[in-house]
C-alpha cells in the first residue's frame, strides 16, 4: 500500500473515530481521495490534496444551502459535515442516477 493510501486511511480512521462511526465498507477510490460507507450509512470521502477537498466542499455546501437534492433528474448527495484539518466530507448515500464528484466543478 502507497503512503498516500496509507494516509488517506489513517486520516478516514481518525475522523471516524472523533465523529463516533465505523467504516463499513470501501465504496470507491479515484485520484482525488478515498470513499467509505459508514455504520450510520452515510459515505465518508477523504482526499488527497487540499484543493480538490476544498472545491467539493464547497459545492456541497452551496448544494446544501440552496436545497438542491436533485438536479437534471440526477440525485445530488447531502452535505452532513467536513472536517478541514483531515480534508474529509460526510455526505448521504444516494441511489443512481446521481452526481457524485465535484471535486472538478
Amino acid at each position: 500500500m502507497s503512503e498516500v493510501l496509507r494516509s488517506i486511511e489513517l486520516r478516514a480512521r481518525e475522523i471516524a473515530d472523533q465523529w463516533g462511526i465505523l467504516l463499513t465498507s470501501l465504496l470507491g477510490h479515484g485520484i482525488d481521495g478515498n470513499v467509505w460507507q459508514t455504520s450510520r450509512h452515510s459515505a465518508l470521502k477523504v482526499f488527497v490534496r487540499n484543493d480538490t477537498y476544498v472545491r467539493e466542499r464547497d459545492c456541497y455546501r452551496r448544494l446544501l444551502e440552496n436545497s438542491v437534492r436533485r438536479l437534471a433528474g440526477f440525485a445530488v448527495p447531502q452535505l452532513l459535515d467536513f472536517d478541514n484539518r483531515v480534508m474529509a466530507i460526510e455526505m448521504t448515500i444516494v441511489t443512481p442516477p446521481c452526481l457524485l464528484d465535484f471535486g472538478k466543478a
